[in-house]
């Protein structure tokens, strides 16, 4: 039986513990993806897409611009 390889960065994770102190490694396979976007420490290892792809809407220029002071 051969061994599937392991991506370092989520063999790396699995020892790690989530913030409610679970090590990632014991967490349900259906569930570890939701918890390691709760926690922020998911891996997004696709491109973006190009702007000429998918293009920003027309509808978020409008919005208006954020007092200096919330930034």
């Amino acid at each position: 039986m051969s061994r599937l390889k392991i991506d370092p960065i989520i063999d790396e994770l699995a020892h790690k513990e989530t913030s409610a102190g679970v090590k990632f490694k014991d967490i349900p396979d259906d569930a570890r993806h939701e918890v390691e976007w709760i926690e922020g420490c998911h891996v997004f290892n696709r491109h973006l897409p190009s702007l000429d792809e998918l293009p920003v809407p027309r509808i978020l220029y409008q919005l208006p611009a954020l007092h200096p002071d919330r930034l």
